[in-house]
């Protein structure tokens, strides 16, 4: 496991990457997709554009993403976005765990967590209730009930 503060990686595979490319419109998605490719890390990884994007619209509907194994096996990542004033997606924060240690219950209070901290954050950037709610459309304004982000790969 090799999981650190400031480290880069590809958005395409990390939940902190995952939550700000969902925020994309789906010409922008495209060309860094094109730009950058879908390289495979683990047999996790997201490698298909259609994936991605499909991704990217649950992301959007459940408020929150999750990383499971997609650049390092053994990690565990939630995330979710920072909006400022004007509803805008500036950042995001996530948390990062051992994946043996989560059970569906952890993830689930991850999930809140950083949906909480996401949600204090952004609202002293001055995000309200209303900019919120309108960008994370499935989250009401509350944390999501986490679920795995599977698909098959």
């Amino acid at each position: 496991m090799y999981s650190q503060v400031g480290r880069r990686a590809p958005a395409h595979c990390t939940g902190l990457g995952k939550v700000l490319l969902a925020q994309l419109p789906d010409a922008s998605l495209a060309e860094v997709i094109e730009r950058r490719g879908l390289r495979r890390f683990t047999s996790k990884t997201i490698t298909s554009p259609k994936e991605l994007r499909d991704h990217c619209a649950l992301i959007r509907q459940q408020g929150y993403a999750l990383d499971t194994g997609e650049h390092e096996e053994l990690i565990q990542c939630a995330a979710a976005a920072i909006h400022d004033h004007t509803g805008k997606v500036v950042a995001a924060v996530s948390i990062t765990s051992v994946a043996a240690a989560m059970d569906q219950h952890r993830v689930a209070e991850h999930v809140t967590l950083v949906q909480q901290a996401a949600r204090k954050i952004s609202e002293g950037l001055g995000a309200t209730l209303h900019i919120r709610q309108k960008e994370l459309p499935g989250s009401g304004g509350r944390p999501a009930t986490a679920r795995p982000l599977t698909s098959g790969r």
